[in-house]
């Protein structure tokens, strides 16, 4: 019997070493997952105790813990999963009041840096999280941080100059929290806006003025805090309060000087404190990566859509664009079908940043649809009149002579990952009837999407037949934070469109957002949902709908 207990104690410490921490959302160049048999890493991997993952020269990887921790790792950087574990009881991945103090997460950054957001169990006991690098051990009391090692191999971010030396050690910014630093038997306390850097010799550490350039950058592209907002953009990466043209205070000039970034691009600092309602993001050859752990009242795991919509024209919310959002989990509310009932649009594309919600109220969903491919569902409201609320008393609107054409991705809790380069052109897999402001309905013949994913860019054709007239409309658009949108979406504008039999011309907006799982050419994703607004250059003729399109 004793034999049997320590075989069986032996199999179940086997095993629990062996059990997932967490995995990998993104992956992009060379990426390594190092264990007793190595393996090319990919994303939805799953990282074990032990592991160490591995990313080469321009390459990216973000892991996901299972405590709901977020990890991006730079190029050139190697990171090892020492110890992991949850309570029994907590699943996975949890939100930062499940865990508690019988979970553990330690670590060790052997090489390179990361970025990171804290989990679970960083938050609820800051004494079961350490991570550990090559001059001391750092504890967070719930934070976001960044941290390199720089052993004359930071050489690779853009921008630094000829003769510029580099420090060899730590250096350690904190963007929201706190860190705790154990360095030489001294503890020093980082907090919000705060670098320092800890010498690779054991020498006295300095507080920097600034996040150096290598903080932000790497071969890879930029490694940054977006500006203040959930939707910030990707330019606005600036530290509040903090001067990037001074040098270290605590390195007196002529000496081995740890280089700021003197080459700021001019923009002001976003509002607000550090990491408050901010995003962690970077990027890879332009493809933005997000780090913010769920958005602002949006817990880790829960759903998230994307919703394109458009109308004619609203008489008490008039926008005249199609607007694309990145829903809250509260912000959108669908019946037993699946169709869309209510919404909240809080970061429309035109020229008015007007926040609204609107409902189906006695309206009824028409022609209700999805494509399973592209992993979308559209439909429009019709026939009543829906609720609509600009902030102040609730009005209705009505939908008698008009429809609003919505097109809404599917339940995932990560947006699809855009491929770094490569074309794919994606064409009609269904949609609503385009109508006008006048209560006509009619057909739409084709649209397609030509995607440029080396440059963010794209081109987009309609040909849509309203009241007899056939309008054929070509344009042109940006992906991501060239448009100001999250890196999944898109808009842009229709600068060609031909009205016939009137001989007429006219323009028109899109916006946008793709969809569905990696399975398209080069690893694109399989879908795409389109909302159109098109009028007349005399402004008698207006018409929008909405489509789902499909890779080959």
């Amino acid at each position: 019997m004793q034999a049997i207990a320590i075989i069986l104690l032996s199999f179940l410490a086997v095993n629990a070493a062996s059990a997932a921490a967490g995995k990998l959302l993104f992956v992009a160049g060379p990426v390594t997952i190092e264990r007793a048999v190595p393996v090319a890493a990919q994303a939805g991997d799953e990282v074990e105790q032990g592991d160490v993952v591995a990313t080469g020269e321009k390459a990216r990887a973000q892991l996901l813990m299972n405590d709901g921790a977020r990890i991006a790792l730079r190029s050139g950087s190697r990171y090892r999963i020492d110890a992991f574990s949850l309570p029994a009881a907590v699943t996975s991945p949890v939100t930062a009041t499940t865990a508690n103090a019988s979970g553990k997460a330690v670590s060790s950054l052997l090489k390179g840096g990361f970025r990171t957001t804290s989990g679970a169990i960083g938050k609820t006991d800051p004494a079961a999280y350490e991570v550990r690098t090559p001059v001391g051990t750092l504890g967070i009391r719930g934070t976001r941080y960044v941290a390199v090692w720089c052993a004359g191999d930071c050489r690779d971010a853009p921008g630094l100059l000829p003769g510029d030396v580099i420090r060899a050690g730590l250096y350690l910014g904190v963007e929201e929290g706190v860190v705790v630093f154990q360095y030489t038997g001294r503890e020093f306390r980082l907090e919000a806006g705060q670098v320092m850097f800890f010498p690779a010799d054991g020498g006295e550490p300095a507080v920097l003025d600034g996040q150096p350039l290598w903080l932000r950058q790497d071969g890879a592209g930029s490694f940054q805090l977006a500006g203040a907002g959930a939707r910030a953009r990707a330019s606005d990466t600036k530290l509040p309060g903090v001067n990037e043209r001074r040098t270290p205070s605590a390195v007196p000039p002529g000496q081995d000087a740890v280089q700021n970034d003197s080459q700021n691009d001019g923009q002001k600092p976003p509002a607000g404190n550090p990491g408050v309602d901010q995003q962690i993001i970077g990027t890879f050859d332009g493809q933005t990566i997000d780090l913010t752990p769920g958005g602002p009242g949006r817990p880790q795991g829960a759903a998230r859509r994307d919703l394109a919509w458009s109308v004619a024209s609203l008489g008490v919310a008039t926008t005249g664009f199609a607007t694309v959002a990145d829903l809250l989990p509260t912000g959108y509310t669908l019946d037993g079908n699946g169709n869309l009932v209510s919404f909240d649009s809080q970061f429309p594309t035109g020229s008015v940043p007007l926040a609204a919600s609107y409902d189906l109220g006695t309206a009824s969903v028409q022609q209700p649809g999805g494509s399973a491919v592209a992993v979308v569902r559209w439909g429009r409201w019709s026939g009543g009149d829906m609720g609509v609320n600009t902030g102040g008393a609730p009005a209705v609107q009505s939908l008698a002579q008009q429809s609003l054409h919505w097109v809404l991705s599917g339940d995932a809790n990560q947006p699809p990952v855009l491929p770094v380069s490569g074309s794919v052109t994606y064409t009609l897999a269904g949609g609503t009837s385009p109508t006008d402001g006048l209560g006509n309905a009619g057909t739409l013949g084709g649209a397609s999407l030509a995607v440029d994913f080396t440059n963010r860019t794209l081109t987009t054709s309609l040909d849509v037949t309203v009241a007899g007239n056939n309008w054929v409309a070509s344009g042109i658009g940006a992906i991501g934070p060239q448009a100001g949108l999250p890196a999944h979406q898109f808009s842009g504008i229709y600068d060609t469109v031909q009205i016939n039999p009137i001989q007429g011309t006219g323009t028109g907006t899109f916006s946008g957002f793709f969809s569905g799982p990696a399975t398209g050419p080069g690893g694109a994703p399989a879908g795409a949902g389109l909302s159109f607004n098109l009028a007349d250059n005399q402004g008698l003729l207006q018409l929008n709908g909405a489509a789902a399109l499909v890779a080959p």
